[in-house]
């Protein structure tokens, strides 16, 4: 059985759906059950959080590999190695974890840094594994803080950044494929869509598919502080942003890679692709 940890994220959910396609069984845990979006089967929803150790025992015992995806936070370090210590201490056989592109001791930004802890831990730990660096989600472009406002245009500081989009369906495909196949991988995947594109060029394939004008304005860090502290985003989230940002305008996380292809056999979704099939959220 696979335990699903972080069933309630986008990553999470899509896994379960996929995983219930192919008829998988598995045990979803997280804080709360989504009431939508995703469907679990016959399988199993177990509630509980990240730093309760015995809500961890008791959800996991009796499966053999581990999902681990964890919500950004400044303990998403110490919840992800209480997950792969739960994991070694049940006799699991395999984890498949999410993290960040280029997690470092030394990264410029905190997620970068604290994932690259439970990374090394997880690669210490005796377990087979497989770490998933995904790029930026396709889904970020109609999110909160890195989407388009009512106006239809994405303003956000990001003047010449250039982003390998993935779908995050994409992700969870080959979370599912690693997570089911025989042997281990111990491997990092650098996951990517098949296309560098800044905002203004996603600005313009989406006016072209939709129909409806879709415009990218670049504005200063100030000015995004400013509109993220008006819809109530954490002042720390922020700063974690915009760090991003400076990586993404540097051009440090921008290469797009072969591994989604190397693991499904094909090519991941392009933006084209996930634009026309979510066309209702662009019209």
């Amino acid at each position: 059985m696979i335990f699903v940890a972080g069933a309630s994220g986008t990553i999470g959910q899509l896994l379960c759906n996929v995983l219930n396609s192919l008829n998988e069984e598995f045990r979803a845990f997280g804080r709360s059950q989504p009431e939508s979006y995703f469907d679990i089967g016959n399988n199993q929803w177990r509630s509980g959080n990240f730093d309760n150790y015995e809500s961890l025992v008791q959800a996991m015992d009796g499966c053999d590999s581990v999902f681990l995806t964890c919500s950004p936070g400044n303990q998403m370090a110490e919840h992800e190695i209480n997950v792969i210590k739960v994991a070694q201490e049940l006799g699991v056989k395999k984890l498949v974890k999410v993290s960040v592109p280029n997690a470092s001791r030394i990264g410029r930004t905190k997620l970068q840094r604290l994932h690259f802890l439970s990374e090394e831990f997880l690669q210490q730990s005796g377990l087979n594994w497989s770490i998933l660096r995904p790029n930026a989600f396709m889904q970020n472009l109609h999110g909160d803080t890195q989407g388009f406002n009512i106006n239809r245009k994405f303003c956000l500081p990001l003047e010449g950044a250039e982003y390998a989009f993935i779908d995050a369906l994409d992700i969870a495909h080959v979370a599912a494929s690693l997570i089911t196949s025989e042997g281990p991988q111990n491997k990092i995947f650098n996951l990517t869509g098949p296309d560098l594109l800044t905002y203004r060029e996603v600005a313009e394939i989406i006016t072209h598919i939709s129909g409806n004008k879709y415009s990218f304005n670049n504005i200063t860090d100030d000015e995004y502080i400013e509109i993220m502290k008006k819809t109530g985003v954490d002042t720390w989230f922020i700063d974690e942003i915009l760090e991003w940002f400076r990586e993404f305008r540097d051009l440090n996380v921008g290469n797009v890679t072969s591994d989604v292809k190397n693991v499904l056999g094909r090519a991941p979704n392009n933006i084209k692709h996930y634009i026309t099939k979510n066309l209702s959220i662009f019209s």
